[in-house]
């Protein structure tokens, strides 16, 4: 592979295919035209408005390159990369967790590695790669595995990875294991298709069973579906317990950062913690982008949800959950319903709900799609053991089954 330095930040390399790539180490170093220019489709989470709210945050101990592919002057793909130090068990259960942990007790750091990611230091169940045209998807891949093994050897990180990838994608992607890659199972995400114009024949279309239980909530607010008040200004904000749609100034004036602390506090399972500085840079770049629905109980927000809306797609990113008092008023739960009500009322044919708390959301419809991670070592040995104790390491993630529609709804 030839390289040559570029007299602008990065550097290019070629293939004797034809390709070739900038390498870059900031986002702020690429023109942000040109980058969402190659994401086709327009796929929020792959921005540069995005990826620079991430990079400035410095989470943890993350660190950044973004490649840039062409074909001759064509722009043909692009891809971010992240560097950030995890927890090999963060999937592990039973008996293998309690005696990772015990061994963890003695050695710190056992199984703690620093990962280089084709993806984001986020677990939002997104993917990092884009490409206008597929035809040479593959050979896309391959170029970046090229690039991310340089990296690597230079920096000293020994283990690779890519992350969120679908099913349906493994088709192509499976070429990885060409590479020396595994291929493991990540946490569902669950994902809720709307069919519906109205909340009331949402719920007419689910067995009794379940809607009784939303219906339990609701009347807790003395309500037989979700009413989301829209508030700009505090004076704006119901004194009554309420679902609330927070205007940008007040986004800002409530710290949905400490909210989620308490969640991530109580998580089983946890990839990485976001700072305070990540919300602040993600309400300052992406506010136009980004709406919050709160729970919210007189001045108090007792739970909020961070919501983005894509086309006919609406994506629950974040949760936070107050940490104090009894909850009286099934504040979460309620919550969730206001976002599928708020779906709705969108004109929303389907809501991502993300990875984390499964059976709530399987309750109101959601249904789990498989998502897989590749991931190699540089170091022989240490490759061939992540494939033998990949069941223990990875276990696949199961769902219970449960049938909340009627059949003919």
């Amino acid at each position: 592979m030839a390289c040559e330095t570029m007299s602008h930040p990065g550097y290019i390399s070629r293939s004797p295919s034809g390709l070739r790539v900038l390498r870059y180490e900031s986002i702020h170093e690429i023109d942000e035209t040109l980058w969402d220019s190659i994401n086709s489709d327009q796929d929020l989470f792959h921005t540069h408005r995005f990826l620079r709210s991430l990079e400035n945050a410095k989470i943890e101990d993350s660190r950044f390159w973004y490649l840039l592919v062409y074909e001759g002057d064509t722009p043909a793909g692009a891809a971010a990369l992240s560097v950030l130090t995890v927890a090999l068990d963060f999937l592990m259960d039973g008996f293998p967790k309690q005696l990772v942990r015990r061994v963890g007790k003695y050695f710190p750091h056992f199984l703690r590695v620093k990962i280089l990611f084709c993806g984001l230091p986020i677990s939002i169940g997104k993917h990092s790669l884009a490409w206008p045209d597929t035809a040479r998807r593959a050979e896309m891949v391959d170029r970046v595995v090229m690039e991310m093994t340089a990296l690597s050897r230079r920096h000293g990180i020994r283990f690779l990875c890519f992350k969120e990838f679908s099913q349906e994608d493994t088709a192509w992607l499976d070429r990885l294991l060409r590479h020396g890659f595994i291929r493991a199972t990540s946490l569902p995400y669950m994902r809720l298709t709307l069919r519906w114009k109205t909340f009331p024949s949402y719920l007419g279309a689910m067995r009794h069973s379940y809607r009784r239980h939303i219906l339990l909530s609701l009347r807790k607010l003395g309500l037989s579906e979700p009413r989301i008040h829209e508030a700009a200004t505090i004076d704006e904000i119901p004194r009554q317990p309420a679902l609330v749609l927070l205007g940008p100034a007040l986004c800002a004036r409530f710290q949905l950062y400490d909210l989620y602390a308490n969640v991530m506090e109580r998580a089983a399972v946890k990839v990485e913690t976001l700072s305070p500085a990540f919300f602040e840079q993600l309400f300052h770049h992406m506010r136009d982008d980004l709406q919050l629905l709160a729970f919210v109980d007189g001045s108090e927000v007792r739970a909020a949800a961070m919501l983005s809306l894509e086309q006919d797609t609406m994506t629950f990113l974040l949760a936070g959950l107050a940490d104090s008092g009894m909850d009286t008023h099934d504040a979460y739960r309620n919550l969730l319903y206001g976002i599928v009500a708020l779906a709705i009322q969108r004109g929303c044919t389907r809501l991502d709900l993300g990875q984390a708390a499964t059976w709530v959301k399987q309750c109101i419809g959601g249904q789990g799609a498989p998502l897989f991670f590749y991931l190699r070592s540089e170091h022989r040995v240490f490759n061939f053991l992540l494939g033998a104790f990949r069941r223990w390491l990875f276990p696949e993630a199961t769902l219970p089954s449960v049938r909340v529609f009627r059949r003919h709804a």
